[in-house]
């Protein structure tokens, strides 16, 4: 399962000193999984054997097996929703990891500087779809929107929405979509480092599994829940479902259990697929380049599918500067006639409630991503310490645990309901550890680590060498910079507007109210996309940078 099996080069004999050390480095981020992973897993495991609902608190019951029985023996709905899951799951794990290995490798044929720039734009691509609340002109129940451009003779709206066939399009394109960007940049490092690719093959896997199972919640915001002839519904989606409308905690952790087990039944059968198909696969992949000419074509064709990608966003940009009059023109142009500043005027200057500050929420969302960044560093280079001193079997039982902490995110993410507090995390941390981000930067940190100390014997010689400690410090930066922007604009965090820790990710999917007020809305999103694009733009170059520059050889 993803890089549990990754074996680092590092000094053969481990003292049992040694090991007790790294694990001791190690207990703050095992207690933090144990604390917000784990321990809700478990909780949630023996919440399905009882009758836990929210409006009869005083009279929960153990009930054994009684909620599992009805689930798989009387429950309909649960039937269709894991046929959808298994669907949505195989289809979009099997394009998207095919899709982003394809370009990764035409796009390691190419220079160093057309890939830096191919992975800037397929991150922001990807970014735009995880609030596609900006989406929702393209298809909304209206002749104005987008998608009734096609059919411009039609005079009457055509309800995309309540179509099952756009519903079950929609639901297995956008988790496509969702992991094209973090995965392109995965395969890329792996080319241009020279991984063992069935090792990162691994790690993609699992990844868009993981990422589809959390895609629930982007396509819950165009279609209903439940949708159309349930077309779009996954487990995830009935237990929320439960969880919110019926208050039916127990019910829903019964779905939760399951949708663990079907989780970990795709995560093992996809590493098992990759192994066998790759089972003569041993070698680093060793890339060689294309001429000036083919390099220049390759990096073209690319670029041209990275703004296919980018369309939505572009298109959201260009309605940002139409007056309302061209937003309710028929039928709807594409491109603005008369462009206006009247709508981010508006955006900035309405302040109307604490709900909506634009000025307030600009400022904490800078604070809460400098203050993820910092807890990622922090957390990023103990782990990558604390696992150096480990013995190789410790350290594959470390890996697997911190595989598994963002395997368990699409579980324990919507158990934040169950919490008394309703909906709120407790804390930035408790959010950090339960997205999938934090695994998978823990993962990418210790890669990174390792690879640097084969180049020396120790850590003191590590630690002596000022060009390592700056790949070090650029990486973590990089990822931790990288994964707050997940972390953030995730539209599911549940920190309520007008606490300390709401931000513009937040603005956006609670200030969508139809077209009347779209322009100003698209204005609101181009504001808040401004910090996620400089980001990403600024750090992917350099954590490809600090990634794939250090040699393996020892000096």
């Amino acid at each position: 399962m993803g890089l549990q099996n990754y074996e680092g080069k590092l000094p053969s004999e481990k003292s049992s000193k040694n090991n007790i050390i790294g694990i001791v480095v190690l207990s703050p981020i095992l207690i933090m999984m144990i604390s917000f992973l784990f321990v809700p897993f478990i909780s949630t495991f023996y919440k399905s054997f009882t009758n836990y609902n929210w409006l009869h608190v005083q009279s929960i019951k153990f009930t054994g097996l009684e909620n599992y029985l009805t689930i798989l023996l009387k429950d309909s709905v649960f039937k269709i929703t894991v046929k959808n899951t298994f669907i949505i799951v195989f289809f979009s794990t099997t394009i998207s990891v095919g899709i982003s290995y394809l370009l990764a490798y035409g796009s390691s044929k190419t220079h160093k500087v057309y890939r830096y720039i191919l992975s800037v734009l397929f991150l922001i691509g990807s970014l735009t779809f995880i609030i596609p609340a900006g989406l929702k002109p393209f298809f909304a129940h209206s002749k104005f929107s987008y998608i009734h451009l096609l059919f411009a003779s039609q005079q009457q709206p055509i309800n995309y929405i309540s179509n099952p066939l756009f519903v079950r399009s929609l639901s297995l394109i956008l988790p496509i979509l969702l992991g094209l960007g973090p995965l392109y940049l995965l395969f890329t490092l792996a080319f241009m480092k020279g991984n063992n690719i069935k090792k990162t093959l691994r790690m993609g896997i699992t990844l868009q599994i993981v990422l589809t199972f959390l895609s629930y919640n982007s396509v819950g915001t165009i279609v209903s829940n439940p949708s159309v002839n349930y077309m779009a519904d996954t487990i995830n989606t009935y237990a929320l479902r439960n969880l919110t409308i019926r208050y039916e905690v127990g019910y829903a952790s019964a779905l939760l259990i399951i949708n663990s087990l079907i989780l970990a039944f795709y995560v093992i059968v996809g590493n098992v697929l990759v192994n066998l198909l790759m089972s003569n696969q041993s070698k680093n992949y060793e890339g060689k380049s294309f001429n000036v000419l083919w390099s220049l074509i390759i990096f073209i064709v690319l670029f041209i599918i990275s703004l296919v990608l980018l369309y939505p966003f572009i298109q959201i940009i260009i309605d940002s500067f139409k007056p309302i009059d061209e937003l309710f023109k028929y039928p709807q142009e594409l491109l603005v006639n008369d462009p206006t500043l009247k709508n981010y005027k508006m955006t900035i200057n309405r302040t109307g409630s604490s709900n909506y500050n634009f000025s307030h929420n600009l400022f904490k969302t800078f604070l809460v991503i400098a203050q993820s960044s910092i807890i990622m560093m922090i957390l990023m280079g103990i782990s990558s310490i604390g696992a150096y001193f480990l013995n190789p079997r410790t350290k594959r039982i470390i890996l697997l645990l911190m595989t598994l902490s963002f395997v368990l995110t699409p579980i324990v993410l919507p158990l934040f309901h169950i919490n008394l507090n309703v909906g709120t995390f407790n804390s930035v941390i408790d959010l950090i550890v339960k997205s999938w981000p934090f695994g998978v930067s823990m993962l990418l940190g210790i890669t990174l680590f390792d690879g640097l100390m084969r180049r020396h014997n120790n850590l003191n010689k590590f630690f002596s060498s000022t060009k390592d400690l700056m790949y070090f410090f650029l990486g973590i930066l990089s990822i931790s910079q990288l994964a707050s922007i997940y972390i953030w604009i995730n539209p599911f965090h549940g920190f309520p507007l007008g606490s300390n820790k709401s931000n513009l990710f937040q603005l956006l999917n609670y200030q969508y109210h139809g077209m009347a007020e779209y322009g100003t809305y698209a204005s609101l999103y181009v504001l808040s996309m401004i910090i996620p694009i400089t980001i990403v733009s600024l750090y992917t170059p350099l954590l490809i940078f600090s990634y794939t520059r250090p040699q393996i050889n020892k000096e």
